[in-house]
């Protein structure tokens, strides 16, 4: 009988293709898994419970800490996949104005010039918290900025076709993320280091699921790594590609390493 995994990511598309390359091995070593995406308080809050066996995968020390300080004890931390950061982002035609850093929007020109609303996406998102922090913290709520969120796919969309029509605009965002794919987009320097700076992508395998694994199975999926542009890349894949979350995965593995066999034998290479 096959062993039920129930995997879980945050409900972006990014967590999903990441998500999806340990999917591929979990199903490929024969396990039975089962998916569920949600958003951020949500799905921690299931893996706190044990509806979630390994969760694809908390952004520390910066964005996710809140959500796992109350279970951190009953989890163990893999090996980072990748390294996220946060960024307050302008179009690459605004930064040849000289806009360099954040306290830049609060000049009178600057902001003379510039949208005051700040869209970005749900407030359980790292990046959309910090934004409501630096727009208080760096005194620009005095010049008129505020932020709105929106459902990722909108947010993606007004991105798109505010680049498109040469608007002048902030972008908060994050990387690895498919926009850094097709668009220039330029971060911002924060002094007052708001953004929090590179967390580390670390997948989460509550400590009474590890049972279900043997002790190599756990030191291989410890050794998956990612890196920031290849989870851009496969994010890109999935948002304007017309590909699956699996597909994403499984083509960059097939370019990369020449197949999940051969992935799995460089994975194997990894542990000694």
């Amino acid at each position: 009988m096959k062993k039920t995994i129930n995997l879980g990511a945050i409900d972006l598309s990014f967590h999903k293709v990441a998500a999806a390359v340990f999917e591929l091995i979990l199903n490929h070593w024969g396990y039975e898994v089962k998916g569920s995406y949600h958003p951020h308080e949500k799905m921690f809050e299931l893996q706190k419970t044990g509806e979630v066996d390994l969760l694809i995968s908390a952004w520390l020390p910066g964005s996710h800490s809140l959500y796992l300080q109350s279970y951190h004890n009953e989890v163990i931390q893999l090996n980072p996949i990748y390294e996220p950061y946060c960024i307050w982002g302008i179009p690459d035609y605004l930064a040849e104005k000289g806009i360099e850093y954040i306290d830049d929007l609060r000049n009178p020109d600057t902001a003379g010039f510039m949208e005051k609303e700040i869209n970005g996406i749900g407030m359980g998102a790292g990046i959309s918290r910090f934004s409501i922090e630096i727009i208080e913290k760096y005194g620009l709520k005095e010049s008129g900025f505020y932020f709105i969120s929106n459902y990722p796919d909108d947010f993606y969309r007004i991105v798109e076709k505010k680049f498109l029509n040469k608007e002048n605009f902030v972008i908060p965002l994050w990387y690895p993320q498919f926009l850094h794919h097709s668009l220039p987009i330029v971060p911002l320097k924060d002094p007052k280091h708001l953004l929090r700076g590179q967390d580390k992508a670390i997948p989460l395998l509550r400590k009474d699921s590890s049972l279900l694994f043997s002790e190599k199975e756990i030191h291989i999926l410890s050794a998956v790594y990612l890196g920031n542009e290849a989870v851009s890349a496969m994010d890109y894949s999935f948002n304007r590609e017309g590909l699956t979350a699996i597909q994403s995965s499984l083509s960059w593995i097939t370019t990369r390493y020449g197949g999940l066999e051969k992935y799995l034998s460089h994975l194997e290479s990894q542990i000694g």
